[in-house]
């Protein structure tokens, strides 16, 4: 699912009817997982992972903020094409639904195989955007 992150919220689009909509307006309440990295290690009987969960409520977004949502999904994914993205955005609007999902809560977990080769690079510091 293409979605991007902003201001402690996440955005993502979908279709006008289907089950994911008809779930988010029934049950607000939700939670959003983004994996970061999963490399299945087989001779170790292990992977190597990374990843983020949001726990929130959904909202459907009207007017300015559902084109200023869509606005932020467009420059994540094709931010070298600048000059087409208003053109698109104004030809798959009316059959878009944009939802925001306000996070309450954000957690997150690192397999033990990453942590040790960060700390063997050297840069256990680095930290690692969910966007």
């Amino acid at each position: 699912m293409s979605y991007v992150y902003a201001n402690g919220t996440i955005y993502f689009h979908c279709a006008k009817a289907g089950h994911k909509l008809d779930a988010l307006l029934a049950e607000p309440k939700c939670s959003f997982c983004v994996v970061d990295a999963d490399v299945v290690l087989p001779e170790r009987f292990t992977t190597d992972f990374r990843s983020a969960i949001a726990f929130g409520r959904a909202r459907l977004l009207k007017d300015a903020e559902k084109l200023a949502a869509l606005r932020l999904l467009a420059e994540k994914y094709s931010a070298d094409y600048p000059e087409v993205i208003d053109k698109k955005i104004a030809s798959s609007i009316s059959r878009t639904e944009v939802i925001a999902i306000e996070v309450e809560h954000l957690t997150g977990k690192e397999g033990i195989e990453s942590v040790r080769t960060r700390a063997k690079c050297g840069d256990l510091a680095e930290t690692h955007d969910v966007s």
